[in-house]
């Protein structure tokens, strides 16, 4: 199965980076391996934010002159703070789920819980000047990909591979919502291989993938679609039922759903999103 193909089913959200910020400007493009580029200015009285789980890589470059830097950042498994300074300007790449960074040969079993700066890969440290030198997001985006998207594949180099790739498909297309005996009925390999195979490259078992997965649709829900009860949501996500969503709510977030609407302000948070692939506005100053 075509990756590609399941992407626009695919939500990857971090929505504590949008808080922090008084506008999170982002840009999808279509057929991409990113899920999309995003630039963000951390408000003065933030020192960290909270990753949730997604299951994708992220590049985030500071793009501090005189302290310009980059880091290459794997999922995280439960909720994690992460360091940002105070006022700085950040450029992100946010990459589907299941791309390899084949360019840097990085595995995302490499990347679990991880960050590497990309200074310390072959050619990130040009990169990292080129994008902080460069003054505007929309040009920073181009700088990324005329440069690096060549260097994005998946893994259907080996059968072990091509395996992962149909693997992947099937938990994309369902939203998480898949169980791995229905993985093994799909693919016709046990689940003991199936969680090798998985381990292997992704770092993680098939099934906590599937709740990165179908945490970050129930997200998607939550943040956009209103006049719905949250029973409604977690069964429109794949859920088996209200208490399985909260465990899993209060584990990548370490708040319940209540209290993360109250902290989020979603009315708020919506209309800090400007996406440039919507409206025509002037990208924003750095």
């Amino acid at each position: 199965m075509d990756l590609r193909s399941v992407f626009t089913k695919v939500y990857t959200i971090q929505p504590f980076f949008v808080q922090c910020t008084s506008l999170y400007y982002k840009k999808t493009l279509l057929d991409s391996p990113v899920a999309h580029f995003y630039s963000f200015t951390a408000g003065h009285s933030n020192s960290q934010i909270m990753a949730v789980p997604d299951g994708c890589i992220d590049i985030l470059f500071s793009c501090d002159p005189c302290h310009p830097e980059a880091s290459v950042c794997g999922t995280v498994t439960e909720n994690t703070r992460v360091a940002i300074e105070p006022g700085v300007t950040y450029f992100g790449v946010r990459f589907h789920p299941g791309v390899l960074l084949l360019r840097f040969g990085i595995k995302d079993a490499d990347l679990v819980n991880n960050q590497l700066l990309l200074s310390n890969l072959p050619g990130g440290r040009q990169l990292v000047e080129q994008i902080v030198e460069t003054d505007a997001f929309t040009r920073r985006i181009d700088l990324f990909a005329d440069h690096f998207l060549s260097g994005i594949s998946d893994w259907t180099d080996s059968p072990s591979g091509r395996l992962l790739s149909a693997l992947l498909g099937l938990i994309l297309s369902r939203g998480g919502g898949i169980q791995v005996r229905e993985l093994e009925e799909e693919t016709g390999y046990s689940a003991r291989y199936i969680d090798k195979v998985f381990h292997s490259h992704m770092g993680v078992s098939p099934k906590a993938y599937c709740k990165f997965i179908r945490f970050q649709s129930f997200l998607h829900r939550m943040n956009t679609q209103g006049g719905q009860t949250l029973v409604n949501f977690a069964v429109d996500a794949g859920y088996y039922d209200h208490s399985h969503m909260l465990r899993d709510f209060k584990a990548f977030t370490s708040l319940s759903p209540q209290q993360y609407k109250q902290t989020i302000n979603l009315p708020a948070y919506s209309r800090k999103i400007i996406d440039l692939a919507r409206v025509n506005i002037p990208p924003p100053p750095d």
